[in-house]
């Protein structure tokens, strides 16, 4: 981890070049730029709201309209889930780069982790035009967002690099983890509020630990509450040993990345 850190700061100028580079070839022909970020979050809430209010004439939450609520689990979510996917190739695709020079391969990785973040603030933007319309007032406990943030990026950094560092041995990596991650996203309280977890489950339920941080975003910014502290602390646990395993992988295969690319 420490290692890790130090990485990011010696080399921070190159993750912002990798960052800035993603960016540009994203949306370098895009006719609607940056406005694709909210393109995923919006049609799968169109979607889901669509199913629940128009079809089976329920909500399965109170106290504020059922689009913001699932609008605000899918921006994290789909941050998590675009990030993981979008790096599982990044190897392969940098086959030049990688071979003419030395850095840190785990600069690549990182330097999308950080174009993707452009996204959640962006979306955040929608959710704060949303609350307006809806009348909700937005509360001091949304600064809880940015530490439930570093957990899940540390949590994405894991995945991604071992994912990313996988896929150079089994290119087909990409398909199983995509699979992983639609699975994943209905153990996660997206569409319904972690209350609906019968008691005797949650403890497990909360093993997920993206579960506790999907949880916490709402409380923080729609409910004007702190997020479980117990549950996000497990999260925080897992996603620190996980982090230190992968990267642990990580640079074990990295020695030999180019003979394989």
């Amino acid at each position: 981890m420490l290692k890790l850190i130090g990485n990011i700061i010696k080399w921070r100028e190159l993750i912002l070049l990798f960052a800035q580079r993603d960016l540009k070839i994203r949306y370098r022909q895009a006719i609607l730029g940056i406005l694709w970020v909210w393109f995923q979050p919006l049609s799968q809430m169109v979607v889901f709201n669509f199913i629940f209010i128009r079809i089976f004439h329920r909500s399965p939450v109170k106290g504020y309209p059922f689009h913001i609520f699932v609008f605000t689990g899918l921006i994290f979510w789909t941050y998590f889930s675009t990030t993981i996917n979008y790096t599982i190739p990044l190897f392969k695709n940098n086959v030049a780069l990688i071979k003419k020079a030395y850095f840190p391969r785990e600069v690549i990785p990182l330097g999308i982790i950080l174009s993707n973040l452009l996204n959640v603030f962006a979306s955040m933007l929608l959710v704060f035009l949303f609350m307006w319309t809806a009348h909700l007032k937005v509360h001091l406990t949304i600064l809880y967002v940015f530490p439930l943030l570093l957990i899940q990026i540390m949590l994405m950094t894991a995945l991604a690099l071992f994912a990313s560092g996988l896929n150079v041995f089994f290119r087909d990596i990409k398909y199983g983890m995509s699979l992983l991650l639609y699975l994943w996203m209905f153990m996660n309280p997206i569409l319904y509020p972690a209350e609906k977890v019968p008691a005797h489950l949650k403890n497990f339920y909360f093993l997920n630990p993206m579960a506790p941080l999907i949880d916490g975003y709402r409380r923080a910014i729609l409910e004007g509450t702190s997020p479980q502290w117990k549950y996000v602390l497990i999260s925080l646990v897992i996603s620190y040993v996980l982090l230190e395993l992968c990267y642990w992988i990580f640079k074990k295969a990295e020695r030999i990345f180019n003979d394989i690319l």
